[in-house]
């Protein structure tokens, strides 16, 4: 079995500030040569219904994007994600409901084949 220790997955999103009312944060990543992205976030308000968190996959480099994945969150919570992945650049966006969160958190990596 290989030693994994100490391997570093690349980080495509990684935040702790606050989060306005109807704010969005997000980025974006080359993906090729990787299996999954996996995130967590805490957020102290709700976001958007229908489009909280948006994972976005491209095949052609980020140029487009051409699929994407939904998942919501509600207030007060934490909650694991993961996707694979099939094109070679992925995005993560976040965007806020109509209250501000003065607590956010959210980190969102590629893990390897």
């Amino acid at each position: 079995m290989p030693n994994i220790t100490g391997q570093r997955w690349p980080v495509v999103l990684q935040s702790s500030a606050s989060l306005a009312a109807s704010g969005s944060i997000g980025a974006s990543a080359f993906s090729a040569g990787y299996a999954r992205i996996v995130g967590i976030v805490f957020i102290s308000a709700s976001t958007t219904s229908g489009s909280a968190i948006r994972v976005y996959q491209s095949a052609d480099g980020g140029s487009n994007w051409d699929a994407f994945q939904n998942f919501n969150i509600t207030a007060e919570s934490g909650s694991f994600f993961s996707a694979s992945m099939h094109g070679n650049a992925v995005r993560v966006d976040v965007k806020n409901g109509a209250d501000g969160a003065s607590s956010f958190r959210t980190l969102w990596q590629l893990q390897p084949l």
